[in-house]
């Protein structure tokens, strides 16, 4: 059923709303319709398309007016927007393709609308590099305890291996484990690094969240995995797995707001990922206008 619309007297105060309606409850039905929609749109952001889904949820191509001309479409008079952070904000305006009339689209350009290209937004060399920009640092090698995974917080490892002031974690992850076990591990981890659950960013880019219980925590976690798993068209976690962590607890004490933004920059956006030495500061885009929300 499609959400009534809210008029555009103030976007920025629409898009508050928006956002406390993408982030509320729901029950493991809905939150797998989302991950469906979430999955298909990997033109946006995750959060985006949180906001997509909130306000038109059988949307099926949507673009800007803009991008609908060089389509040879146009956009039919009286169609109400759909409303989305803009890269450089604050807002865009999208509209759906049952909201145009024109050219029929080839199947390239619907495709392109959808995904910014064939390959997989996120993969493991995007992530690892991205997360470097963020001060996380992550390495594969010899793991000595039952866990695949350790992680050591350290406040000067930025300045002890000269890479920059932002180096605050690190993770080592076990060589022996196959390409898709390694991915699969590493955006479930930075899942709870960047929902805050080991601290804040020195800079801001996620809050400091350490006080959830280990079930929301691990629950949270698993909800970035499946999310990015889910966009990048690789094998990943079930809901099942979700709920089993979340045992004894509902799905809808999930801060969805921190998992949107945790898969966001999982999959590199809001980050620089231009050095491979210095880790930037990170580009506000995403976490500083979810800031605005909270």
């Amino acid at each position: 059923m499609t959400r009534p619309h809210l008029p555009l007297t103030d976007p920025l105060e629409v898009t508050r709303q928006l956002y406390r309606q993408a982030i509320s409850a729901r029950s493991a039905p809905e939150l797998a319709v989302l991950i469906a929609f979430v999955a298909r749109f990997r033109r946006y952001s995750v959060f985006n398309t949180a906001l997509i889904h909130a306000q038109r949820p059988a949307a099926a191509l949507l673009a800007t007016a803009v991008q609908w001309a060089r389509l040879e479409r146009t956009v039919n008079d009286g169609s109400l927007p759909v409303i989305v952070l803009a890269p450089f904000g604050p807002v865009q305006f999208l509209f759906d393709e049952a909201d145009t009339h024109g050219r029929a689209l080839t199947e390239a350009e619907r495709a392109a609308l959808l995904a910014p290209g064939p390959a997989p937004r996120a993969n493991w060399e995007q992530t690892v590099e991205g997360a470097r920009a963020l001060g996380v640092v992550i390495e594969a090698g010899r793991v000595t305890t039952p866990e695949s995974w350790t992680l050591r917080q350290h406040a000067d490892l930025g300045r002890a291996r000269g890479e920059g002031r932002y180096i605050s974690w690190e993770l080592v992850v076990d060589g022996a484990l196959d390409s898709g076990s390694r991915f699969l591990r590493v955006t479930h981890e930075l899942g709870h690094i960047y929902c805050g659950h080991r601290g804040g960013h020195p800079t801001g880019a996620w809050r400091s969240r350490p006080d959830l219980s280990p079930a929301e925590q691990e629950g949270e976690a698993e909800l970035v995995s499946i999310l990015v798993c889910a966009r990048a068209g690789c094998s990943g976690p079930s809901l099942a797995v979700l709920q089993e962590f979340m045992h004894g607890h509902g799905i809808d004490t999930l801060d969805l707001g921190a998992v949107f933004s945790a898969a966001d920059l999982v999959e590199s956006r809001g980050t620089t990922g231009k050095s491979k030495t210095r880790p930037q500061k990170p580009a506000d885009p995403l976490p500083g206008q979810i800031g605005m929300f909270q």
